[in-house]
């Protein structure tokens, strides 16, 4: 059985194209999610799947993926090859060609930017998605290049397949078969968000906001997922030979040449512990955003005092909160946002508090909640 996965490049990321056509008996056609598995990951299910060979089919502009390819057969034993239009004849009819094309027209307008955007927003607050398994490399800043390369080539292969290096050196750039960008232009562009916090003081604004329903930044500080002991070990910093958590190079992990265990067993016993429950931690960032839009905030949340004394649990992805002229819940998992009165706001704080209540008006709210 012969694998073949068809990969669309724009700017070297890369994305699985299911072209929702049948091939020959004995072409299997693979997707697989580039942004949330490692080469490793990747290295494995191929060996698993005991394909006689491996068929990457490069769409778009691919560049990188011959990298990809060509790093993918250093981890198996398994043939790994590229192929493209031009070479596809033995796997694809004209008709099929025809078809897969279509389906890449659909990915022209993909935007690959603001992607690259989003990565060093995460990069630079250590906050990722919940979904993303602990360990999976997406962002790694070097001050040496060329030294990172020489000395820890196997780190590579526990980076997700679509990660990147920022670094001031494009010289080893196709070396890599991660995305390599720059580090200048993405600390330009950013300069303005710099927003650093102690600790400390971001320790007290969060058990403030427990206990009032007031959050005091207006930016989410660098490094919040290492201050307050979320960090997943998804970002490192090379720096004088080390590796480092954060971007003040507070928090070493590892040396120049580790094994990606140790400086993963490291990370895990220096991450500071905080006595704050892991659903303000991972709520308090989506306050801190919304407390920049609008001015003179209240929050009324499961988990801080309004008033009702907070709760440890909610099954609601719910908040609300008010201004000097509104009255508002918000929905986080669709983003919605509903202005409300002052009845509908207290019964509101009721429910996602699990405070039970059999009124009518609470039940329409609750049905409300549910739509």
């Amino acid at each position: 059985m012969i694998g073949i996965n068809f990969v669309y490049e724009k700017d070297e990321f890369l994305k699985s194209v299911d072209p929702h056509i049948s091939l020959s008996s004995e072409l299997a056609v693979e997707s697989f999610d580039f942004d949330t598995n490692s080469f490793d990951d990747l290295a494995d299910y191929i060996e698993f799947m005991n394909f006689d060979e491996y068929i990457f089919f490069g769409l778009g502009n691919p560049q990188r993926l011959i990298r990809v390819v060509n790093y993918l057969q250093g981890l198996v034993k398994i043939p790994i090859k590229f192929i493209n239009q031009n070479t596809a004849s033995n796997y694809l009819n004209d008709h099929e060609l025809v078809h897969l094309c279509d389906e890449v027209n659909k990915l022209s307008k993909l935007n690959v930017n603001e992607a690259f955007l989003q990565g060093y927003r995460c990069f630079q607050t250590n906050l990722y998605p919940l979904t993303l398994r602990k360990g999976i490399l997406k962002h790694l800043k070097v001050d040496n290049l060329a030294l990172f390369l020489e000395e820890n080539t196997d780190l590579l292969r526990y980076f997700g397949i679509n990660s990147a290096i920022y670094s001031k050196n494009k010289q080893n750039k196709f070396l890599l078969p991660i995305i390599h960008l720059d580090s200048d232009e993405y600390d330009l562009q950013f300069s303005k968000a710099h927003f650093l916090e102690s600790q400390d003081i971001l320790l007290q604004n969060i058990n403030d906001f427990i206990h009032t329903g007031k959050v005091a930044e207006k930016k989410v500080p660098l490094n919040y997922g290492t201050l307050v002991g979320i960090n997943k070990f998804h970002s490192l910093y090379f720096h004088n030979k080390n590796f480092f958590l954060d971007s003040e190079y507070k928090y070493k992990v590892g040396t120049s040449g580790d094994k990606y265990q140790n400086i993963i067993n490291i990370a895990s016993t220096i991450i500071p512990t905080i006595q704050v429950p892991l659903s303000v931690k991972q709520l308090y960032p989506t306050l801190i955003h919304i407390n920049n839009v609008y001015d003179d905030i209240n929050f009324i949340t499961a988990y801080n005092r309004y008033k009702l004394p907070p709760c440890e649990f909610s099954s609601f992805d719910w908040i609300g909160f008010t201004t000097k002229k509104q009255k508002i819940v918000f929905n986080l998992p669709t983003q919605r946002v509903f202005e409300v009165n002052t009845l509908y706001l207290n019964l509101f704080e009721q429910i996602i508090k699990n405070k039970q209540s059999s009124s009518s008006e609470a039940k329409k709210v609750l049905e409300t909640m549910r739509l």
